[in-house]
């Protein structure tokens, strides 16, 4: 699991939020953030705003705000595993796959859990009370 997180970080700090929001929306330098018209509802003074030292951003317009991966997922309409595989392929990240072995030994219980269900379900169904 930390492996992920740490993909996450590595995603996060390779698409920093002033640049990737800037090809969607026109931003201005308003001391150490930038400052925009919100891509999610019409409006026309800024109300959206960038901040630098969060990578984070917030419409007080529409209360919409997040990180990259919450703008991604909002402008693109993705899921959040699709918002990541769109902003590794952006930045040349590998996504890491998924392991094999582990896998097929979830399974495995699984299918050991449901063949036991079955078998206590049907056990409990015979009984003759």
């Amino acid at each position: 699991m930390a492996e992920f997180e740490d993909f996450i970080s590595e995603i996060r700090n390779a698409n920093p939020l002033e640049n990737f929001i800037g090809t969607y929306v026109s931003l201005k330098k308003s001391s150490r953030n930038y400052v925009g018209n919100c891509p999610f509802h019409s409006e026309r003074t800024p109300s959206f705003t960038v901040f630098t030292d969060t990578q984070s951003f917030y419409c007080f317009g529409c209360h919409a705000g997040g990180d990259v991966i919450t703008f991604t997922m909002k402008m693109e309409n993705l899921e959040f595993i699709e918002a990541l595989k769109f902003l590794a392929e952006k930045s040349n990240i590998p996504f890491p796959e998924k392991n094999t072995e582990k896998t097929k030994n979830k399974t495995r219980i699984y299918e050991m859990n449901r063949l036991s269900a079955n078998f206590f379900y049907n056990n409990l169904l015979s009984l003759k009370l």
